[in-house]
Formats: structure tokens, sequence, C-alpha cells
């Protein structure tokens, strides 16, 4: 899609300067426990949002760019499956709804009070950790996860959220 006040095609559209501000609160806390796989959207905004992210990481994953995280589907469950191979942790970094949704399909359990606010509203830069007790990426399947944590730049003292 093209933006027709700019010109600019949707997938070209750079993150703002709140946008680079809260991705770089949130790789702060992904340092203390990182992904050995990271899943990206090819789109210009979202490989901003990696870059400030890697910044905090000691060691740089895995990156693997995926143009249907970009493209398609209502969430990325199947994403994750087809593409998560033997890694251990995956960062996905994509796009609301998809992401959103993805993270409510995927949680069965956990805190009552953290899936709550996961079903409220999920801003940009929002990072929802699951935990799985699968050894295979493939066997991924709705509700089969239990949310560990969920951090929205506004926890982490950002003045507000995106939406």
């Amino acid at each position: 899609a093209v933006n027709p006040e700019n010109g600019m095609a949707d997938r070209d559209r750079p993150m703002s300067a709140r946008g680079h501000r809260d991705a770089a609160l949130m790789g702060s806390v992904i340092a203390s426990e990182p992904p050995d796989l990271i899943l990206c959207s090819p789109a210009r905004r979202t490989r901003e949002t990696l870059v400030d992210v890697l910044q905090h990481l000691k060691q740089p994953p895995r990156i693997v760019y995926v143009d249907a995280l970009y493209d398609g589907g209502s969430d990325y469950r199947d994403v994750i499956a087809q593409s998560g191979g033997a890694a251990r942790r995956v960062l996905l970094v994509g796009h609301n709804p998809a992401v959103h949704r993805t993270a409510l399909s995927l949680t069965g359990a956990g805190d009552a009070a953290l899936y709550a606010m996961l079903g409220g509203k999920f801003p940009t830069a929002a990072l929802a950790m699951i935990a799985f007790s699968i050894t295979d990426w493939t066997k991924l399947t709705r509700g089969s996860g239990e949310l560990l944590a969920l951090q929205r730049p506004r926890d982490l003292g950002a003045l507000e959220d995106d939406d």
C-alpha cells in the first residue's frame, strides 16, 4: 500500500523517534534473556527496530527475515513453527495486529492479571514473553504457552505507548 500523503510504500515507512526510543527500552529487557534466533519482517521499521535492539545484545543471534511476517496472516504461529528450527529462544519482530493475535492465540496459561493485560491494548514495541513445553517448534499449538511477562514501553519509563 502507498501512503497518498508522502507517496511512500508502507513497507518502506521509517520508524518514528518514539519507536527508536521504545525499541531501545525493549532491547535492554531482551538482553537479560537474549534470543538465539530472531525472526523479523523485512519492512524498514522492523529492521530499524532490530538495529536498536541488537545494540543491547552482547552477541548477535541468528537473524532470519521472513516475508510472511509482513505479508500475511492473522497470526504468526505458522511462521514460528516453520522457521523456529533448533532455537531455544525466538524473538519475533513483526506487525500489529498479528503480533497481538499471535500472543493471545499461543497463551493458555499464566498469571491472570498478566493475561488480562495481554487481552487489552498491545502497543507498538510491547514484548510478551511466552514459555512452551515443546522440543520442536513444529509442535507449536494454540494455547500451548505460558505467559511469563508482558512489558510495554510505559512500564519501562516511556511517557505513553504508541498504538
